[in-house]
């Protein structure tokens, strides 16, 4: 538009067009400088800053948006997460339990069983296997074990409140460094106390904020001393041993409040790697050696020890206790033990007091103290004799094709208290808890060791014999199921005719037994056993009883129990293997107080030994035969001096089963020697047949060497005087064929009158024909 037209237009109407104008001027400008900057460009020179909005200038503008919506959406995440993170933690938080007060009392701890002179013998830990002896704090805290765990486990353990943000903010970032795995831990002493206390250990984070949470809870439930106290009670400290106080009576031999800063460190030491430390190895003691001089330089370092201190410790040589260098703490009970523990487990339970599963746990890990009546002298030679092939198999080729090997079960009493003083349930070393015990467990046919318990006792009891009492040993058919047959017969095949009870019981005649039997009933005689603990009023045995072919068997702990009761007068109680049983406060709540029950007068029972004496003897008057144990005689001490003895023995067809038992007014033995499977025919080569008898009198000459001469407990019931050995009669003095007899003062059967022709015959014998048609009409008891 001309100059002259743009006169003619209002002045409206101008600046409109001068703002066109100018925008067309802006835009052609804009235009040049792309098309220079193209030009530029395609030329290669350099490009020039210009302030000017440009499209680069565009793009930077809505990168630093971008970046700014970035930091935005990611504190928004943040946030979200934060916010989830603390929910959960306050979800942990409120499931979250307090560790229960019932926790805080300790009750597993070790058991210990100790011998008649309180030497202890076993430590029982439980079926979890834990050695635990709980400790008094009052006590070690004047030692420096409790300073030495602080110093190396938990420094800020006196002021902290359970836990240790800054440990385990350290333990976070550690875990983030290490894509989850912590390089170290953030657990208080307290922390840890929790987890020992509550057994939880589940790897969890859930579990690790809840572990927090209760150990700030159980630093506001319980001092510091009462937490610490907990610890050393259940902190492991290595093969098998829980808690410093077994800890160091295993290691050093002694209780823990008598620790010293040297071996306080040590022990410290040992549960950062308990199978590493292990002060029972070679290997252990150098690794703990080394780990006890970094305890001692944190408790320098904090300030619980002085550099003197420091420097004595370290140069202090640790004595170990005397135990084998490689024990496990997976100990192996001896027979006598387990013996002892399920009788005093079982008395428990029938106490009343407590339920089986109670005194089970009880016996196990209560912290009791079991006093037994176990002998040391006896059991250690009984353990050596046991151990002793030849007392087995003198000749092992012979059992090369048999189905098993002999083996047996021996058990010592006291005489006078019938307490177990030993015990032996097996040959050669024991390999394993809770097997085969042939000492109480096994139940074999006794053969004739039953004839004094079950014939002979009752029968003078009931005044049927004396020893000098005749009895025809003949052909007889006494089994009434067989009416035909010949029975009883005798091992040696023969009879010997009419010979006194004392010969009888002295070479074991089978015929003379049966027929005294049948006088003194099989129900009485059955009643009288079970009176001495060998229960047989369910065996559907007769007569056969006085031979010991039972159907149901006995073990040598109930013949030892029966042979105890003539000993000791007698008079019977249960045996016991323990005196006293005391629980973890020192609190008596077992003891044995025997209840004698009198099964035979103190007459009877000095007869019956005064006749089973000639068992030991070569022929004499009473009978011109060999005992069964002539070979052996009366048991003396190291000076010579004569200890009465009395025995029997016992031997089943073919050899089967030997049975052995003796008394002295100090001990009684019973043994039993044979098979496992009495299923299997399996007989003794003759060889074998007396290894256990031959063991036996060794066993007995050993613990009877230093003991005093003795005699047998004489009634003053007893008359005494000598009697024919042709007719049981009373003679005027010590003639070639007369013994001296023991007899009851004023006894109807006592032959105190010359014979005048007669027979001291048992009543039966006395009788024509009696025997003749017995088996025939059912018998006649």
């Amino acid at each position: 538009m001309d100059k002259d037209n743009k006169n003619n237009l209002s002045l409206g109407e101008r600046r409109k067009l001068y703002q066109k104008e100018q925008e067309e001027k802006l835009q052609n400008k804009e235009m040049a400088y792309l098309k220079n900057s193209i030009r530029r460009d395609m030329s290669g020179r350099p490009k020039v800053a210009s302030n000017d909005l440009t499209t680069a200038g565009l793009l930077g503008k809505f990168a630093g948006k971008s970046v700014l919506i970035g930091i935005v959406i990611i504190l928004i995440i943040m946030a979200l997460i934060g916010s989830t993170l603390i929910g959960i933690l306050v979800g942990y938080i409120a499931t979250a339990k307090e560790v229960p007060s019932s926790l805080f009392t300790i009750t597993q701890q070790t058991s210990y069983l100790y011998d008649k002179n309180g030497e202890q013998i076993a430590a029982l830990t439980g079926d979890s296997n834990i050695n635990r002896e709980l400790i008094d704090y009052s006590q070690v805290s004047q030692t420096y074990i409790d300073e030495a765990f602080i110093a190396i486990e938990d420094r800020t353990f006196n002021t902290n409140i359970g836990i240790d943000p800054r440990r385990i903010a350290g333990a976070a970032i550690s875990t983030l460094a290490n894509l989850g795995d912590s390089a170290h831990g953030g657990s208080t002493i307290t922390q840890q106390t929790v987890k020992m206390l509550t057994g939880d250990n589940e790897v969890s984070y859930q579990r690790k904020v809840q572990e927090w949470y209760r150990a700030v809870r159980l630093t506001e439930q319980l001092p510091k001393a009462k937490i610490m106290n907990l610890y050393l009670d259940l902190v492991p400290m290595g093969n098998n041993y829980v808690g410093v106080g077994s800890a160091a009576k295993a290691y050093f031999g002694k209780e823990a409040k008598d620790l010293n800063l040297a071996e306080s460190a040590l022990l410290a030491g040992i549960p950062k790697s308990p199978a590493s430390y292990n002060p029972r190895t070679e290997l252990g003691r150098k690794n703990i050696q080394r780990r006890q001089r970094i305890v001692l330089q944190a408790m320098l370092s904090v300030g619980f020890i002085t550099s003197d201190q420091f420097e004595d410790a370290i140069n202090y040589e640790i004595v170990y206790s005397n135990e084998d260098i490689s024990f496990t703490g997976n100990e192996i009970n001896s027979y006598f033990e387990e013996f002892v523990i399920e009788q005093v487990t079982r008395d428990l339970a029938n106490s009343g007091k407590y339920t089986a599963a109670e005194a089970y746990s009880l016996v196990q890990n209560g912290g009791l103290h079991i006093h037994t009546s176990l002998d040391p002298l006896v059991q250690d030679k009984l353990d050596e004799l046991f151990l002793q092939q030849k007392n087995f198999q003198r000749d092992p080729s012979l059992y090369v094709n048999s189905p098993e090997k002999p083996d047996a079960g021996t058990v010592v009493l006291d005489s006078k208290t019938n307490n177990i003083v030993a015990m032996q349930g097996g040959a050669g070393e024991k390999e394993a808890n809770k097997v085969l015990n042939r000492a109480t467990d096994i139940r074999r046919q006794p053969g004739s060791v039953i004839k004094p318990l079950a014939v002979y006792a009752p029968a003078v009891e009931m005044d049927l014999v004396t020893g000098a009492t005749m009895v025809k040993d003949e052909p007889v058919h006494m089994d009434i199921h067989n009416p035909n047959t010949l029975w009883p017969t005798n091992a040696y095949d023969s009879y010997y005719g009419a010979m006194p009870v004392r010969g009888n019981l002295k070479i074991s005649n089978n015929v003379p037994a049966v027929k005294v039997l049948n006088e003194v009933g099989v129900d009485t005689a059955k009643t009288y056993l079970a009176q001495m603990g060998i229960d047989l009023r369910n065996d559907p045995v007769g007569l056969s009883l006085a031979t010991g072919s039972l159907s149901y068997g006995v073990s040598p702990l109930q013949m030892a129990n029966g042979f105890q009761t003539l000993a000791n007068g007698g008079l019977y109680t249960e045996s016991k293997a323990y005196t006293q049983v005391l629980d973890s406060n020192g609190v008596v709540i077992l003891e044995f107080s025997p209840e004698f029950e009198q099964v035979f007068s103190a007459e009877t029972s000095y007869m019956m030994l005064r006749m089973m004496e000639d068992v030991l003897k070569g022929p004499s008057e009473s009978a011109p035969y060999y005992g069964t144990l002539w070979d052996f005689g009366q048991i003396h001490n190291a000076n010579g001096e004569t200890i009465r003895t009395a025995a029997k023995t016992g031997t089943t067809d073919a050899f089967q089963d030997e049975w052995i038992a003796m008394m002295t007014p100090y001990y009684t033995v019973s043994n039993w020697y044979g098979f496992d499977n009495k299923l299997k025919r399996s007989y003794l080569p003759t060889l074998d047949y007396k290894n256990q008898h031959y063991a036996t009198e060794e066993l007995f000459k050993y613990i009877h060497r230093d003991k005093p001469a003795a005699e047998w407990d004489k009634p003053a019931g007893i008359v005494e005087f000598y009697v024919s050995a042709s007719n049981g009669y009373q003679v005027s003095g010590n003639y070639g064929n007369s013994f001296l007899e023991y007899f009851k003062a004023g006894s109807p059967i006592t032959p105190n009158r010359p014979s005048n022709g007669d027979i001291n015959y048992l009543n039966t014998d006395k009788i024509p024909g009696y025997y003749n048609n017995f088996a025939a009409s059912g018998g006649y008891q």
